[in-house]
This record gives C-alpha cells, structure tokens and sequence, in this order.
C-alpha cells in the first residue's frame, strides 16, 4: 500500500530575491515515508512555469533563471 508522504515544512524564502535567482530552504517532512532521494520544486508567475528537481536530499536549493520583472 502507497501512503504519501508528508510535505516539507517552514519553507522559508526571502521577502526580495534577486531579479534571476532565490534561495529556498525548508524542513524535512514528518512523515517522508522513506528516503528522500531529492525535492521537487514548482516555480509559477503569470506565463511562467518550471518543475525542478533538487537531484539531492539536501534542504535548501538555488532556484536559478527566473524571469526579472515577474512575481513568484
């Protein structure tokens, strides 16, 4: 039987990121019903959409590329 895991908690962001980059970090799930191999991360603004992968299990990442101008 599959039983989802547990988002991440206190995601914390900065209040001004830089025009084409931010970096994130986060707390583990509670409940990550195994190993967390690595994050997956939704970056959305008005006509912008990216999935990216952490390719770790580390708990923060650069989120690199954004569009300058938009609101995420």
């Amino acid at each position: 039987m599959y039983t989802e895991p547990g988002p991440p908690t206190d995601v914390q962001c900065p209040q001004q990121p830089l025009d084409v980059s931010l970096h994130i970090s986060w707390t583990a799930p509670t409940n990550p019903n195994g190993r967390i191999a690595e994050y997956q991360i939704n970056v959305n603004s008005a006509g912008y959409s990216n999935t990216l992968k952490t390719g770790s299990p580390n708990n923060n990442h650069n989120v690199l590329g954004l569009k300058a101008g938009l609101i995420f």
